[in-house]
């Protein structure tokens, strides 16, 4: 076997490597493990906005509510004050004041249990937003992780696959222009097995046993000619 085609080995070798390489890139675990925390993220979002909007209709009511009974108490103060500033005397204007004041007492009385309800479906809201709320931040966490770690699996297979790569230019430079263009062509065609070792007389690519005098016909050229698999095309290599 002559040097080039030593070296189409380790051409092939290298190439098989960095395949690998771009598949563990593409496949790194964390990346899976992203794609589920981003999906569960998705279908709890509704529920959160939902008990999120549900949540905020309830703080506005009862905001609303108690401004209402803040400003009839401050009425109320005033003709609290007006009946018994002494400077109404009239009797059927007194009994209109306090009538008046004891409406307004009424009208109070009923939104504070108007707004005791809301509290209460406040601490409702919030107990059902609470665990939707907690799983959201853990995916959050999760997917912050996830990221993380792509980034790191990425540097690290990077880091890997320019050496190969750096391995390859090498040992091309070995192969020849014409080899190397054949075995990349064929390499192509055949799912990334350009060149394949004979050995004990199986193609080592896709495993066809080659004819005794074919194998023996390659092992004994010395003209550095190219052999082929007859099953898969790959250039035949004898160690």
């Amino acid at each position: 076997m002559n040097d080039a085609f030593a070296a189409l080995l380790i051409v092939q070798d290298h190439d098989i490597a960095i395949d690998q390489l771009l598949y563990r890139r593409e496949h790194l675990a964390c990346r899976g493990e992203l794609d589920a925390a981003l999906n569960e993220a998705r279908q709890i979002m509704p529920q959160f906005q939902a008990l999120t909007s549900q949540q905020a209709a309830v703080n506005q009511e009862e905001q609303r509510i108690d401004d209402e009974v803040q400003r009839l108490r401050v009425k109320a103060e005033g003709v609290n004050d007006k009946l018994y500033s002494g400077t109404v005397t009239a009797s059927k204007e007194l009994q209109a004041l306090q009538a008046d004041f004891d409406s307004i007492r009424a009208h109070i009385a009923t939104l504070e249990e108007a707004e005791l309800e809301q509290m209460q479906r406040s601490e409702m809201a919030n107990a059902a937003l609470e665990p939707v709320q907690a799983r959201l931040n853990a995916l959050q966490a999760e997917v912050q992780r996830c990221q993380a770690a792509i980034v790191d699996g990425e540097r690290e297979v990077d880091g890997l696959l320019e050496a190969e790569r750096a391995n390859r230019v090498a040992a091309a430079a070995i192969v020849g222009t014409e080899l190397l263009q054949d075995y990349e062509s064929r390499r192509t065609q055949n799912r990334g097995q350009g060149a394949a070792r004979l050995i004990h007389g199986t193609c080592q690519a896709c495993r066809l046993t080659i004819p005794a005098t074919e194998v023996d016909a390659i092992r004994h050229d010395d003209s550095g000619r190219a052999w082929y698999c007859d099953n898969c095309s790959a250039i035949l290599v004898v160690e």
